[in-house]
């Protein structure tokens, strides 16, 4: 285990080590803020945001249809 350093240059070395770090630009990331709360429901990804709008989708073109037409049916199996 690595020591801690309390170092900008140490908190750039650890980004640089993030395996992570390259879904960040997955996230909706409002400039200047930085997110800190781990207990909420987080940001609000992209593929969040895409996933919802396919499902609203489908329920606006399919109405009560979804649940045939769309595989709602069985979509916990």
């Amino acid at each position: 285990m690595k020591k801690f350093e309390l170092t900008r240059d140490y908190a750039k070395q650890l980004d640089n080590e993030d395996k992570l770090a390259k879904y960040k630009e997955r996230f909706y990331i409002n400039k200047g803020e930085l997110y800190m709360d781990g207990n909420s429901c987080g940001l609000c990804s992209i593929d969040a945001e895409e996933t919802l709008m396919e499902a609203l989708n489908a329920w606006k073109n399919l109405g009560i249809g979804i649940w045939t037409k769309g595989g709602y049916f069985l979509y916990q199996d």
